[in-house]
Parts: C-alpha cells; structure tokens; sequence
C-alpha cells in the first residue's frame, strides 16, 4: 500500500516523508521520514531494498546521493549529518557534529569530496564527505534558519536559502561571501537551482543581486555582479548599466532571446545566455591582452 513507507509507522498514521531523491544512474530511490529512518527502494518496482538505514535519533529532514550513487548523506533534527553505504546500508564513521540545532538541507559536492548542510542555527557548514572532518569555520550571515544549500555545477560556490528572505553565495573554498539576493514579494525560502551550463540562479520570482565582491576578486561570479536587471538593451544593441556606463555589444539576432537574470526561460526564440563568469570591464580589460579573459 502506498502509506506503507516506513519503518514502525505508515504515512496513515502520521510518519511524514520529508525528503527523497533518485541515485545519479535512476534505478534506486532514498528516502528519509520522521520515523527517524532512511530507506532506499527500488525506483522500478517500488520494492524496499534492504533494511532501514538507523542511527539518527531525530526525524530526518534530508537525504542525497553522492554523485557516484555509492553514498548517502543525511541530515536530522538531532543536529547532525550522517553518511552510509548505499550497498552495505552500514553507517560509515562517525555523526558529522558541529551543528547546534537541527540539519534541514545536505547536499554533496559535485566531484564527492565535500557536504554541505544547512541549519536552523543559521549556518551553513562544509564537511569532508571521507574523513568526517569539519571544512573551516560555518558560514555566518544569515539571521533565521538556513533550509535550502546547494554547490555550483563547478563545485567553487555554495548557495544558501534562508527563512530570512535572503539567498547567500560564498566561496566553496574561502567561505568569503560573494553576493546576497533578495527575491521579491518573498515570505520563506525560495527553491535553489543552480544553472548546469551558466553561474544563473534561479528563482520562482528574480528582483536584484546584490554584489559583495567584483568579479576579480571572486573565484566565482553570477549573473546580476555587472549584468543586472536594471541594465538596459538599446537598439543599437550596446547593453548599460541604469547610468549609461557601456557594458557590453549584443548582435541583433541575439536580442529578443537575451537571457536576462530575471529571466526563467525564453519562448519563441532562440535563447542567448551570457557566462560572465570572464567577464571584466574597466581597467581589468587588459586581462584581454595576456590570455586570463
């Protein structure tokens, strides 16, 4: 019966599912709930697979595969993070500990070798996803519970969504804030999705970005740092900011599909996206001349 989902309880009952996720290769399915327990299932047949996964002593609020499909991690209302062997389901080493309230996101780096958690101690927190260990000090910034974290496609920023209305990105590598958003007509986190081909976020809802380091000084950049909505397209095609400052040339078959940072997708044309990522201005045009840009 679909209610039969978890150990000890059925949905019917009152056990809530709070998070699933499908493994990289599509076949299995994890789950965790507030029985306390994370399973895995059959993505196919529906069929559990093995026991449940138990150790938490809290309700677990969120589960993720690593991007090789042998581990999952998992954070929980008992203020730590867990990590398993997906073939074995064995626990491997000890509760990942640092957090003084509960975990409510966890996700893994693109090439595995990292977590990332969110909390409702407001901060964010980097683990080494072999040895267990602490990654540098938490991240800081947020004034209410952090409920969404996510790594860029590259694995060099994080992005963090909290009950404070705000979206954080900071350096995976420094932890240095790099900018902060603030989408519009928000009253709780918006979801996270980072761009697999682009550094764009996006938003249910886009407003501005807010820039808290120039491109030269982040090793990552998104769109909105030059590039924002305020920028105007004229019909010359030069883009600028709201002053006039020249930013850059748009060709005029590119116009109307011109990704914008607001912009969620484009219909009926061709769509035009802008990695800024290189992008410098000013007096850092010389970059140009000796192959950095």
């Amino acid at each position: 019966m679909p209610c039969q989902v978890h150990q000890s309880a059925s949905l019917c009952k009152g056990t809530l599912v709070q998070s699933v996720a499908f493994s990289p290769d599509g076949a299995r399915i994890v789950s965790g709930s507030s029985d306390k327990t994370v399973r895995l299932w059959d993505a196919v047949s529906g069929a559990p697979i093995g026991e449940p996964l138990q150790g938490h002593s809290g309700l677990v609020w969120s589960v993720a595969f690593s991007p090789d499909g042998t581990r999952i991690v998992s954070g929980s209302s008992d203020e730590t993070v867990r990590i398993w062997d997906v073939v074995s389901g064995a626990r491997i080493g000890e509760p990942l500990q640092g957090h003084s309230d509960l975990v409510q996101l966890v996700a893994f780096s693109p090439d595995g070798t990292r977590i990332v958690s969110g909390s409702d101690d407001k901060t964010v927190r980097i683990w080494d996803a072999v040895s267990g260990a602490r990654i540098g000090e938490p991240l800081q910034g947020h004034s209410h519970s952090v409920d969404s974290v996510a790594f860029s496609p590259d694995g060099t920023c994080i992005v963090s969504g909290s009950r404070d209305t705000t979206v954080r990105i900071w350096d995976a590598m420094s932890g240095v804030l790099i900018g902060k958003h603030t989408p519009e007509h928000s009253a709780v986190t918006p979801p996270l999705v980072i761009s697999p081909n682009s550094p764009t976020l996006l938003f249910p809802v886009h407003h501005t970005i807010q820039s808290l380091a120039t491109p030269a000084e982040a090793e990552c950049t998104v769109h909105g740092v030059i590039f924002s909505d305020d920028s105007v397209l004229h019909d010359d095609g030069w883009v600028t900011t709201a002053g006039g400052l020249l930013l850059f040339w748009v060709p005029p078959e590119h116009h109307l599909g011109l990704f914008w940072p607001r912009t969620l997708a484009v219909m009926g044309a061709q769509p035009t996206r802008l990695n800024m990522q290189r992008f410098v201005h000013g007096p850092q045009w010389t970059q140009c001349r000796t192959g950095d840009c």
